[in-house]
C-alpha cells in the first residue's frame, strides 16, 4: 500500500486542484456573462448621446460590431466596453 503523501489523490492535492478549478471557472463565468449581455440602439444612443444616423454610420463603417435579429440591432456589451469605455 502506498504512503498517504505519495498518493496523488490525497486531500492536499485534491484541494489544490479544486482551488485552481474554482479560479478558472470564475474567469470563464465572467467572460460568458459579459458575452451574453447585449445593448440595443436605444441603449447606445443614451450612453453616448448620439443619433440614429450616427449609429447607422458607425455600423456601416464597421466601427462597431453588431448582430441583427428581426430588424433590430444588438451590440455585445463586452465589445462596447472594451472599444469605447476603457
Amino acid at each position: 500500500m502506498k504512503k498517504a503523501e505519495e498518493n496523488p489523490m490525497n486531500s492536499e492535492y485534491t484541494q489544490q486542484i479544486l482551488d485552481m478549478l474554482q479560479v478558472i471557472f470564475g474567469y470563464v463565468k465572467k467572460v460568458v456573462e459579459n458575452d451574453l449581455i447585449y445593448y440595443d440602439n436605444a441603449d447606445l444612443k443614451r450612453m453616448f448621446h448620439i443619433s440614429d444616423s450616427t449609429l447607422h454610420r458607425l455600423r456601416k463603417q464597421g466601427v462597431i460590431e453588431y448582430i441583427k435579429i428581426g430588424g433590430k440591432y444588438f451590440y455585445r456589451k463586452s465589445f462596447i466596453d472594451s472599444a469605447f469605455i476603457k
